[in-house]
């Protein structure tokens, strides 16, 4: 229950660490406000982290996730501001946490939240792995869906984030003490106990994300039966490089390469208890089903499907690549249950086929894929009554459809999954867009806490004077970690640095226990001030890591941060080479020669910063443009608005009513009223862009009004919102029939010519036109819906109306399917 408060607290709480909380986080935090991140399981990334590919492109391409993009991949974040040594100073990541009391109002909400130990100490922990190797308790694995099992001590994904190992305590525990004894550093305790703990937030973002439909509540598909029947995600794993078979595609009865693999559809959604359609099962299974033809040769692949939703950005492209390139097959059914042959265990599957008339056809398959759906996240009916939100009644968070990022409690947004179900790419826009509704809500805060970019995401510390080297001849230090065993268990380090002694410019050689720790980071800049050192190198773990962590040690030193060169020893010898220990030494002496060689060449380098100009230009005047223009506005910037026409709202005009029954036109009246009304927001209707140069933070554009004069404006960012518009075809009559209408038409005689459909008798709406000989390789995506909205508007005015729709498929996802 929530009561009331009256001091405001320029802090977020974001709840879920998948990747709609981390960006919102990122977008937070450089906003300068102060983020808290909490996330109940052990690292961060959600079910993002299991994905080993993503449509359409095969690539993960999450580091184009945030605004911070092109520091370098750090999967299962989107961003480097979560790396263990190099986090965002906004940014507090609070792993195994859960919401236990919630009070205040919007601007001061105080939070208690309930943190369940690691047991292990992530500031200790190097990640060695010995841990695991003396714990005895074998569970499920939850990161590798159940498909095998680990230890009881864990890291929760390949590369978590923490980057450390955690517990998963029980009374197996008791007395055994392995993994306590072969710590090397002291990391684990395991008399830790959870502990409350109390934060003042002004606005709170709920990123929960979705869980999956069980499958084993389905028996028909004998899931949990049947060893060759698997769900979707469990595919994921299987084809995933960190999966169990390490990206090798094998059944699990055999661990044989399956030769016929199936796919079925709409498992979990679009049925009784899941009315709704998943929005992402169609393009996932594809995905799958690509994967299999490029992994496995002359595998048959065959997806049984009621409608391919292909709807967003490049996904019908990819669907008709599926079939063309790659010989996907699809047929429309779909099954009711599967069989298994108890000496093959091959899976038998009987559908009436399309191609013969629908005659029953009985199929073998050597593997059987449930795509199943998405579901409210677990606890989200315990948290929506510590906050006080409704629930929709799927179970779902309840938005309003003008502000789908906004609860019915102030203060408390919702992005992602959690509001309905949807893809990673529409998940990352509505993050940045509950994060931009937040800060409208602390226009007067931002900036509150600072940072800079100037080594990324280091606050000044108070840095020492940088030491001049120019006209300095290389003194380069090489520094080593022992990290036992994991590197001098394998590699011979004092060998290697007695060799690395003698390369050119090397003066210092000194090896160190664990260099990411205090102490050792110590030595390391000691060292450099006794000797002079104007280099370093240092031959340890990866720059993806650690690189950060380094740089701010030699600057710390008074070094140019970019003087210090890293060499994987742990990675490109040590790890890849256990068994060789010889020829891992021989490989990480070369490495360090090269490390040496690079480092005699490096220079100082140097950030800049440019003030940006503090005014925005939007383009279009639609409600897209509309709404980033009164989002920037309200958080205190200037916008000029620019819409080529006479009037302001676009394509909102010819809207005049929607499937759910929300007002449009009241809709368009608000939008436009607050754009007038507000002070920081200049509109030039009538006008069109024609020059625009410059770079980001200083653009310059010229705009050319109706009347032939010229207007310059100076501007820090720039927004194209130009809409889009109806297509017009020369075919089926069309603008030689009065009875032949577009879909706005239509909608325009709904709304104020009923005496033109009162009377009809029979209408034929033909989706997916588009002109002749014209490839559209897209999904316009609103169709089939205003469609659908047009038809029961008609049905309504007209009962007695037969209308009949033509369709290749109906795409009316999430819970337009109602």
């Amino acid at each position: 229950m929530i009561s009331d408060h009256h001091q405001p607290a320029a802090s977020v709480l974001v709840v879920g660490g998948g990747i709609g909380g981390m960006r919102a986080a990122v977008d937070l935090a450089e906003a300068g406000l102060k983020v808290y991140l909490a996330e109940r399981d052990p690292g961060l990334g959600g079910r993002v982290a299991q994905l080993g590919y993503m449509f359409p492109t095969h690539d993960c391409v999450l580091c184009r996730g945030t605004s911070d993009h092109g520091y370098g991949c750090t999967r299962p974040a989107i961003s480097p501001a979560f790396m263990d040594h190099n986090r965002h100073p906004n940014i507090d990541i609070l792993t195994r946490t859960t919401l236990k009391r919630a009070e205040g109002q919007a601007g001061d909400f105080r939070i208690t939240l309930l943190r369940e130990p690691r047991y292990v100490d992530p500031t200790l922990c190097t990640n060695c792995g010995l841990c695991a190797i003396a714990c005895p308790e074998r569970l499920p694995s939850e990161f590798q869906e159940n498909l095998v099992t680990r230890n009881a001590i864990h890291k929760s994904a390949p590369r978590s984030l923490p980057d450390t190992y955690y517990i998963d305590k029980g009374d197996y525990c008791e007395g055994c003490n392995r993994c306590v004894d072969v710590c090397p550093t002291n990391a684990i305790n395991l008399d830790e106990e959870p502990w409350e703990e109390t934060i003042h937030v002004g606005a709170i973002i709920l990123a929960m994300g979705y869980s999956l439909t069980d499958p084993i509540d389905l028996e028909e598909f004998g899931y949990g039966r049947h060893l060759n029947v698997v769900h979707s995600m469990q595919y994921e794993r299987y084809v995933s490089r960190s999966g169990p078979t390490e990206g090798l595609l094998l059944r699990p009865s055999d661990n044989t390469p399956p030769k016929r693999i199936a796919w079925l559809q709409c498992i979990g959604s679009r049925d009784q208890k899941h009315p709704y359609c998943s929005s992402i099962c169609c393009m996932y299974a594809t995905k799958e089903a690509v994967l299999a033809k490029q992994r496995l040769d002359d595998v048959h692949t065959q997806i049984f499907i009621m409608d391919e939703r292909a709807f967003s950005k490049e996904y019908n492209a990819y669907f008709h690549r599926s079939t063309s390139q790659y010989g996907v097959e699809y047929t429309r059914c779909r099954i009711s249950s599967i069989q298994e042959d108890p000496k093959t265990k091959d899976l038998i599957v009987q559908y009436p086929d399309p191609k013969k008339g629908g005659q029953i056809t009985e199929e073998r398959f050597d593997m059987v894929v449930l795509s199943v759906g998405v579901e409210p996240p677990s606890g989200a009916t315990v948290i929506s009554s510590q906050l006080g939100f409704d629930l929709n009644q799927y179970g779902f968070c309840q938005t309003d459809k003008f502000n789908p990022l906004e609860t019915s409690q102030p203060g408390i947004y919702v992005c992602g999954a959690f509001s309905s179900p949807k893809d990673i790419a529409e998940t990352i826009i509505d993050s940045a867009g509950a994060a931009g509704d937040v800060m409208r809500m602390f226009q007067d805060k931002l900036g509150s806490s600072y940072s800079t970019r100037e080594y990324p995401f280091l606050t000044d510390q108070g840095f020492p004077p940088e030491t001049d080297i120019q006209d300095q001849d290389p003194r380069i230090g090489v520094f080593s970690c022992r990290c036992y065993p994991t590197m001098d268990g394998i590699l011979d380090i004092d060998s290697l640095l007695e060799k690395s002694a003698k390369f050119p410019h090397v003066v210092h050689t000194e090896n160190i226990e664990y260099g990411c720790f205090p102490e050792g980071l110590q030595k390391i800049k000691d060292s450099i001030k006794k000797h002079k050192l104007n280099r370093v190198v240092v031959a340890a773990c990866s720059h993806r890591t650690h690189e950060s962590l380094f740089q701010k040690t030699v600057r710390e030193a008074g070094l140019n941060s970019y003087l210090m060169e890293m060499v994987n020893l742990r990675g490109f010898a040590a790890w890849v080479h256990p068994h060789q220990p010889e020829l891992a030494s021989r490989k990480g002496l070369e490495l360090i020669r090269v490390g040496v060689g690079r480092a005699a060449e490096l220079e100082p380098i140097y950030k800049s910063s440019i003030p940006p100009h503090r005014r925005a230009l939007v383009l279009g005047g639609g409600v897209a443009g509309m709404t980033a223009a009164i989002s920037i506005a309200d958080s205190g910037f200037d916008v000029v608005l620019v819409e080529k026409n006479e009037y302001l709202g676009g394509n909102l005009h010819k809207v005049q009513f929607l499937v759910e029954g929300d007002n449009p036109n009241k809709l368009l009246r608000d939008l436009v009223n607050r754009i007038i009304a507000h002070e920081h927001i200049t509109v030039m209707t009538r006008t069109m862009l024609k020059e625009h140069n410059g770079h980001v933070g200083a653009y310059h554009a010229v705009l050319s009004h109706h009347d032939g004069s010229l207007i310059e404006i100076s501007h820090g960012v720039t927004i194209v919102a130009t809409g889009g518009q109806e297509t017009r075809v020369d075919q089926y009559l069309m603008g030689e029939h009065p009875a032949v209408l577009t879909s706005l038409e239509l909608e325009d005689k709904l709304a104020y010519h009923l005496e033109d459909v009162t009377d009809l008798k029979q209408v034929v709406m033909i989706q997916c036109v588009k002109p002749k000989e014209e490839i559209y390789e897209y999904c316009s995506r609103i169709c089939c819906i205003s469609t659908i909205k047009n038809a029961l508007r008609l049905k309504t005015v007209n009962p007695d109306c037969q209308v009949t729709v033509l369709y290749k498929d109906i795409i009316t996802y999430g819970f337009r399917e109602q």
